[in-house]
């Protein structure tokens, strides 16, 4: 009888704590809010999902609801209405790292899941394929959190891949911020040299960069042999002018000293001789018209105007002391 009874209290006990846990499992069920009961299910998908979905990249696969994946995304709706065996309910996806596609799901479930500057770019990926608007607004909204001066180039060749304009408008807005802290001094840091030639383009193009011309050229000019190698091509001047194409029209030549545009630009083979013809008249007509109130400005392709011509707020004595401290060779050589 003890031996009975100690067995009669363990299964009663067995069937006690199966009690309880069903209990459990009913609170949330009947008490949670519907959110809350959206997440247990995205929680306990692998013990109750109705799809498979195998993740081709590494061979494993995971749980889900149908009924999620059918409100949620209109691709992921015609892929389970067009499978040809209709009794089984098993999705392939390519491409896609496990985390990441778990990381997506959690956001089909429930609107939430961390964004990271690592996972950002696989998680703008499951939301381009799978038409998932409101994840790439997630995405956008927590760019202004992830963005430095050492990953705004990154960031900024993500949102282009995607052809987000919100998130390439938020990278320039966040640009706009760091500058004024990290200019001149960014077109000598490492972060500068590996950038990618969109980044560059932005950085040299705007109207308010504070730093003189003359550090503008020679520091794009160094970055364009390193990307020369980047794309293994020879450090060539048609290489580097091929690379730099829509770049050295929105250098600002004219305003340049002339002993810089003599001893540098010249030497750099970069320019054609008509062009360096063109730049010589615009300065001597900048000069005549009091420097910075002409709308004459340099163009390789085309000849046009834009904002005033300025120095971009960097005072003269600072562009005649950065040209002073710089060894050049070539310094009797003509312009011509």
């Amino acid at each position: 009888m003890l031996v009975d009874g100690q067995f009669k209290h363990s299964l009663w006990g067995g069937r006690k704590e199966n009690r309880i846990m069903e209990d459990k499992n009913e609170n949330w069920k009947t008490k949670s809010p519907l959110a809350e009961c959206v997440r247990k299910m995205y929680e306990n998908r692998e013990n109750n999902g109705d799809v498979t979905i195998r993740v081709a990249k590494e061979g494993v696969e995971i749980k889900a609801h149908r009924f999620i994946l059918v409100c949620r995304s209109t691709v992921l709706s015609t892929m389970l209405e067009d499978k040809d065996d209709i009794t089984t309910d098993v999705l392939t996806v390519n491409d896609v790292k496990k985390v990441t596609f778990e990381q997506f799901l959690e956001f089909l479930y429930t609107d939430k899941t961390i964004v990271t500057m690592e996972n950002i770019e696989e998680l703008l990926l499951c939301a381009d394929r799978f038409k998932t608007k409101l994840l790439i607004e997630l995405c956008t909204v927590s760019l202004s959190k992830l963005v430095t001066f050492r990953t705004i180039c990154e960031m900024t060749r993500i949102s282009e891949r995607f052809k987000e304009k919100e998130m390439i408008k938020i990278c320039l807005q966040i640009f706009i911020i760091l500058r004024k802290e990290s200019l001149p001094e960014m077109f000598f840091s490492e972060e500068f040299f590996s950038m990618c030639p969109s980044c560059i383009h932005k950085i040299v193009e705007d109207d308010q960069i504070f730093a003189p011309e003359e550090v503008i050229f020679n520091q794009v000019i160094l970055w364009s042999s390193t990307e020369c190698c980047r794309q293994n091509l020879a450090v060539t001047a048609e290489n580097q002018r091929q690379i730099l194409k829509h770049i050295l029209p929105e250098i600002r030549f004219p305003i340049m000293e002339h002993q810089f545009l003599n001893d540098v630009v010249c030497a750099s083979e970069i320019l054609t001789r008509d062009e360096k013809i063109n730049i010589l008249r615009q300065q001597l007509d900048t000069r005549e018209k009091k420097r910075g109130s002409t709308q004459s400005i340099f163009r390789l392709e085309e000849n046009g105007s834009r904002k005033p011509l300025i120095s971009r707020g960097v005072p003269n004595n600072f562009i005649r002391l950065y040209i002073n401290t710089q060894d050049h060779s070539s310094s009797h050589r003509s312009l011509f």
